[in-house]
């Protein structure tokens, strides 16, 4: 950011401007989330449980096999449970479900089609979540910030010129404002997935914003 050098004696007394300033760069996501789920049903829990199982390692044994490294892979849900039925007002037990989710984390975003398609014909039967990140994000958002600054002083200037005032652009003070980056996800189920099905992980806005005091005078 550019500040002149030739700064001016603000005496007393001074008066202050507060602005809002704002920055956004757009990136490609370099790393993809996958949350896929084996889900089963059987009237013994037992049974369900082992399907389940046999299933689940399959998958996570295709994944391995096509590469993905196993500290990429995590459970990340699981659960048992009764299914009930209103049959003439009385809840009956018609059988259990168990859910075993896992998520796996993918590099090379070309292999996104390739892994649920290994993943569904291991016995995965829904994608529970898609989400797509930057890994190392702080160079970008250091950058969102120097233009969020170089917004305000703008703003700032631009009040000071409209009003015929004499600032000082060297900020009294700077609050950074922190938001959560908004992060594209995909849900759908297996059973719906095609492998020619297209998924564009398009671009991640990263967003900064500062409050900044300046002092000015008439």
């Amino acid at each position: 950011m550019y500040y002149p050098n030739d700064h001016r004696s603000f005496t007393s007394p001074n008066r202050r401007l507060f602005v809002q300033g704002t920055g956004t760069i757009s990136q490609p996501p370099d790393t993809v989330h996958i949350q896929l789920e084996v889900i089963t049903r059987n009237e013994q829990l037992d049974v369900a449980k082992q399907e389940n199982d046999l299933r689940m390692n399959q998958v996570i044994r295709a994944l391995l096999e096509f590469g993905v490294p196993r500290d990429q892979i995590q459970t990340t849900y699981f659960q048992l449970r009764p299914i009930y039925e209103n049959k003439n007002g009385n809840l009956e037990l018609v059988t259990y479900e168990v859910q075993n989710n896992i998520t796996v984390r993918i590099k090379d975003l070309d292999q996104i089609s390739q892994v649920i398609t290994i993943a569904q014909q291991a016995g995965a039967n829904q994608i529970f979540n898609l989400q797509f990140s930057i890994e190392n994000v702080d160079a970008y958002e250091r950058y969102a910030l120097q233009k969020a600054l170089e917004d305000a002083l703008a703003k700032a200037q631009s009040i000071a010129n409209q009003m015929s005032l004499m600032l000082d652009p060297v900020p009294v003070t700077i609050k950074e404002e922190v938001a959560e980056q908004p992060i594209p996800f995909l849900k759908t189920s297996l059973t719906e997935y095609q492998s020619a099905t297209p998924i564009e992980p398009g671009l991640i806005p990263i967003s900064a914003s500062v409050h900044v005091e300046f002092q000015f005078q008439s």
